[in-house]
């Protein structure tokens, strides 16, 4: 009975098989971790967009700005 011969793996290339999977693993933690960070940040960006619209808003409404200007502004905001 002849067993595995582990000594010819590291010889084989073996090693470059087990180099490409460590680097498969990173890529797809370092894909995953940059959908998390993008989902957060467009989260928070919306409700910076939201906080912006409510102080104009309030200002338009309290005769601080005129129609012209509360909409240059509003136009701004939301192409951000």
């Amino acid at each position: 009975m002849h067993g595995y011969n582990t000594g010819n793996f590291l010889m084989g290339g073996g090693w470059i098989w087990g180099l490409f999977q460590l680097a498969l693993v990173i890529l797809i933690v370092y894909v995953v971790w940059q959908l998390i960070q993008n989902r957060r940040g467009s989260s928070s960006q919306e409700d910076a967009r939201q906080d912006a619209l409510s102080i104009l808003d309030s200002r338009f409404a309290s005769g601080e700005i005129d129609d012209d200007e509360y909409n240059r502004k509003k136009r701004a905001i939301l192409d951000r």
